[in-house]
């Protein structure tokens, strides 16, 4: 499953493999790493459902986390409630 990152005005496409957890954040032990002052040292959790064919993010970030609408922009980001999942 693929989902695209942004950070600022950048941003990458990924693919989420099928397991529990994909970490983004600053850390080397994030499976993304994202560099910049807003970005936590894992910032959040994605996991594929394969089954339900969806992506849930969690957000374990210190600064938040917020979800743009697709074909939206930045300024159209909502916020996500911190530590529980949201289906994106």
């Amino acid at each position: 499953m693929e989902v695209t990152l942004r950070m600022g005005g950048d941003h990458t496409v990924v693919v989420i493999p099928e397991r529990e957890t994909f970490t983004v954040g600053r850390s080397h032990r994030a499976d993304y790493r994202v560099d910049g002052n807003g970005v936590s040292n894992m910032h959040t959790d994605l996991t594929y459902h394969a089954k339900e064919n969806r992506i849930t993010l969690t957000d374990r970030s210190q600064n938040g986390t917020g979800v743009i609408p697709r074909g939206g922009s930045p300024g159209d980001a909502v916020p996500v409630d911190k530590g529980v999942p949201t289906t994106l």
